[in-house]
């Protein structure tokens, strides 16, 4: 007779915090300490790995289990899972690298100009390896003028865009930031935009002009530069706050960036930019969290001396990070906690958050996959 198993305690406040001293260690370069704060934790390493299935942290993790360290203090099974889903996903990256590979050319000749979001870009630029930051499908950017373009080329190589289009899409891509395509098990995010929102003033010209390529498997791609590849972790962190979808794999990602990035960028001069697209309060509510979540001011000097006040923006009190970071969708306290940041009136951003939703909700629920009628039609919309 088969016996029920218990039902995981309920992380606590503490858990939470221990679970992050674990992280803040291996993305701080210590496979040792992370062993340490696994050991010393009360609920041993059975809450890390509940953690870190909710949190999507494990890949990251997984890519640390060379470390002998680590593999003494995780369980035999887990380490076996943990290695097996590495393996498939990384398969699956290479897929998506191949894939890439064949845009590139095709893009090219039909004079598409396009720039690789983080994925393979933000693994070999800040993860010292394209297959050593977790990602699932091809996030690309190209100009608003070439969107039609773009979407006649990706429907002739077979791709179906999952997304619906709101009128047209000058209306679309006013409230929406991308449109997702698939084709058999490769999904592209089509981007216009880094983000959308009324008070957002982003200077594209800046982001075309300062493009630099990068070696993406045989390839070398045109990428977002330094400052404005953190412009995009951070936006992504803060919109996904704002909806109740905040992960540490985000806080991940800006402290590797950042830990790049802090011996040569200019911090003041990138705040100030940042000023003038009315996104400055939204990065240093960004950075003040990683900083507060990882405890790594220390590391990080020039950065937190340019931040000023800037750096103590982030709640002081765990049991609000923690409600924060593991909120469910559509939290109102994350929303109210995002409209502090927003640089516009509190009644204008409101009146733009509740004409748009309705526009997002219906271009980011997934259309089902056209049928003969609508391949004859070749998705002229």
């Amino acid at each position: 007779m088969a016996v029920a198993s218990s039902p995981a305690p309920e992380a606590t406040v503490e858990d939470f915090r221990a679970n992050l001293r674990v992280i803040a260690a291996l993305a701080a370069g210590s496979p040792r300490g992370a062993a340490l704060q696994i050991e010393q934790s009360p609920n041993g390493p059975q809450e890390l790995l509940r953690f870190l299935r909710r949190q999507n942290l494990e890949f990251y993790f997984a890519t640390q289990l060379s470390a002998p360290e680590l593999r003494r203090v995780i369980p035999g099974e887990a380490l076996r899972r943990l290695e097996e889903n590495l393996d498939r996903k990384r398969a699956r990256q290479q897929r998506l690298i191949t894939e890439l590979t064949s845009l590139q050319p095709i893009f090219d000749e039909a004079s598409i100009e396009f720039i690789v979001l983080k994925g393979p870009a933000l693994g070999e630029r800040f993860f010292g390896g394209l297959h050593n930051r977790a990602y699932g499908d091809l996030d690309i950017l190209v100009r608003r003028s070439q969107l039609s373009r773009t979407h006649r080329v990706l429907r002739d190589l077979g791709y179906w865009r999952r997304s619906r289009v709101f009128i047209n899409d000058a209306i679309t891509t006013r409230f929406a930031h991308g449109y997702d395509y698939k084709r058999s098990d490769i999904p592209v995010d089509l981007h216009w935009s880094l983000g959308t929102h009324i008070s957002y003033d982003i200077s594209y010209d800046a982001i075309w002009n300062t493009r630099q390529p990068c070696a993406i498997g045989e390839v070398r791609c045109p990428t977002l530069s330094d400052e404005y590849m953190l412009l995009n972790l951070l936006l992504s962190f803060f919109e996904d706050l704002d909806r109740g979808a905040g992960r540490i794999r985000s806080v991940i990602d800006i402290h590797h960036a950042v830990h790049r990035l802090e011996p040569r960028l200019d911090w003041r001069g990138f705040f100030a930019r940042r000023a003038a697209e009315s996104l400055d309060n939204i990065c240093e509510a960004g950075l003040s969290l990683m900083l507060r979540l990882f405890q790594c001011t220390d590391a990080f000097p020039r950065l937190v001396q340019a931040m000023g006040e800037g750096a103590d923006r982030s709640p002081s009190d765990w049991s609000e990070l923690e409600a924060l970071i593991e909120a469910p969708p559509g939290r109102l306290r994350n929303k109210l906690w995002a409209a502090r940041s927003y640089q516009c009136p509190r009644m204008t951003s409101l009146a733009w958050w509740s004409i748009s939703l309705p526009i997002r909700l219906m271009v980011y629920r997934p259309r089902k996959r056209p049928g003969r009628l609508d391949r004859a039609r070749k998705d002229r919309t």
